[in-house]
């Protein structure tokens, strides 16, 4: 379900924060906008998996995550698996661009919630509002608008890893295969024989495009996924999160986490999860 509300000159004079577009489970098609559009948008990833590319740096968006997408950024995005589900929030307003740089989300970026019931249960919030009859319902999309903000600065957490991508095919087919395989123990060799190009070739592309290595983009991605998962299933263990990231070995795992984020995994996750109660 997709929902959109327009305002009178009378009514955007009257209401500095104004909800704009209200998704509910939505069955995203695919978007191309070189220009962005007016508002701001904030998604949720409900169910299936879909790409993302917003002012070039390109994301694979999992469910749980969310992405945020500010005013007249260049984007395009499309699903990854038959049923991709977003939650979607747009939003516009002379206060915005105050507010979300106040509260230091005014960049676009992948995000995951620290609290995975809050966007559900606003966007469910929205969308009951939406068929009431009160006549007063923009003022009170207004303040919800308000509250939404507030509370999302307090429940994301950005992800790292996200990939910019220069004009070169093959190293969009790399990280496509690396996204693809992350959870699987990977090799060069491996890589070499999916693409048909030599390991050496795909090294020395890959090192000149991006200045990382085909390894580190991987751990890196591994990384970013656990990270989301220590704090998503906070009840899972540890190594099971390895496994599912693609480490076999756990001590290997907490070994490369602690190189990337200075703490081991539940460090990070006591961490974080103290921080948002």
């Amino acid at each position: 379900m997709l929902l959109s509300f327009d305002y009178t000159p009378k009514e955007r004079l009257k209401f500095p924060l104004r909800i704009r577009i209200i998704g509910k489970e939505h069955a995203q098609e695919e978007v191309t906008r070189p220009h962005g559009i007016g508002p701001w948008q904030w998604f949720f990833c409900v169910k299936g998996r879909g790409e993302v590319t917003i002012n070039g740096i390109r994301s694979i968006i999992y469910p749980g995550d969310c992405f945020f997408i500010p005013s007249h950024i260049p984007h395009l995005y499309h699903k990854l698996d038959s049923e991709w589900l977003l939650d979607i929030v747009g939003f516009d307003g002379e206060l915005v661009p105050a507010l979300t740089a106040f509260l230091k989300i005014d960049q676009p970026g992948i995000f995951q919630m620290t609290c995975r019931e809050f966007f559900p249960d606003f966007v469910q919030k929205l969308t009951d509002l939406s068929s009431s009859r009160d006549s007063g319902i923009k003022q009170i999309f207004s303040k919800a608008c308000y509250a939404f903000l507030l509370d999302i600065s307090s429940f994301t957490l950005r992800i790292p890893g996200s990939i910019s991508l220069p004009g070169n095919g093959l190293v969009m087919e790399i990280v496509s295969y690396l996204e693809a395989h992350y959870q699987e123990e990977i090799s060069l060799d491996c890589l070499s024989a999916s693409l048909g190009k030599t390991k050496e070739y795909l090294c020395s592309v890959f090192k000149k495009e991006t200045g990382h290595t085909i390894i580190f983009h991987l751990t890196e991605m591994r990384i970013a996924r656990a990270r989301t998962l220590l704090l998503s299933f906070p009840d899972k263990k540890v190594e099971e999160i390895a496994r599912e990231c693609g480490f076999s070995n756990p001590s290997y795992f907490g070994a490369r986490f602690k190189a990337f984020c200075k703490v081991t995994p539940e460090q990070y996750r006591l961490q974080q999860l103290r921080m948002y109660q």
